[in-house]
């Protein structure tokens, strides 16, 4: 009985010793090297080919429509005050808008929370995007949507979708009507 458990071991430590020569020795060219090496190609491509899919990797990826509108803005979410102020551009108009500061440089409008000093908000006007794929712009967000309804206080209809950049709010004059405003905010701050 001891002889076959002894045995049982050694054929399991050899077959051991063998797999791993293979994982570890590549290059050694015996039949399980091959095999291993195939194998190992094909997870990477499946976990690579998987990332994409989920949108873990930004791999050969383009930045969405609805990010790329915000590219061009001189200073993102989360950026100070000061900053805002220090932008090139003619500032147009500033005050306070819904409990925000806010800085109208034409193209872009950024909103600075009071509390943080930084901006937690920009919008564009729609009609600065003349250019924009409005089927692609919200294809690209049909999946993300939190909330579609009426903006009682400036009587304009909100459609809110969560991205991982921040929340994008289209402000249209009715329900299906065309955009007329377009925001970038920190997530969460119209709901």
């Amino acid at each position: 009985m001891m002889e076959l458990h002894t045995r049982v071991i050694l054929a399991a430590s050899a077959l051991f010793l063998l797999l791993n020569g293979g994982v570890f020795q590549a290059n050694s060219g015996d039949v399980t090297s091959g095999f291993f090496n195939k194998h190992h190609q094909e997870r990477e491509f499946v976990m690579k080919e998987t990332a994409l899919v989920k949108g873990i990797s930004t791999e050969n990826q383009e930045a969405p429509l609805y990010h790329k509108i915000f590219e061009e803005a001189d200073v993102t979410l989360g950026e100070s005050a000061q900053e805002v102020r220090e932008i090139g551009d003619s500032l147009i108009e500033e005050g306070m808008y819904n409990g925000s500061y806010y800085f109208d440089y034409g193209t872009y409008t950024y909103f600075v929370d009071p509390e943080s000093d930084e901006v937690n908000a920009i919008a564009i006007k729609a009609h600065e995007m003349n250019d924009t794929d409005w089927e692609l712009f919200t294809s690209e967000l049909a999946y993300t949507k939190v909330f579609s309804g009426e903006n009682k206080m400036d009587n304009m209809w909100m459609d809110i979708y969560e991205t991982s950049g921040g929340d994008i709010v289209i402000e249209r004059s009715e329900e299906n009507g065309e955009p007329e405003f377009v925001w970038l905010t920190v997530n969460g701050l119209f709901q």
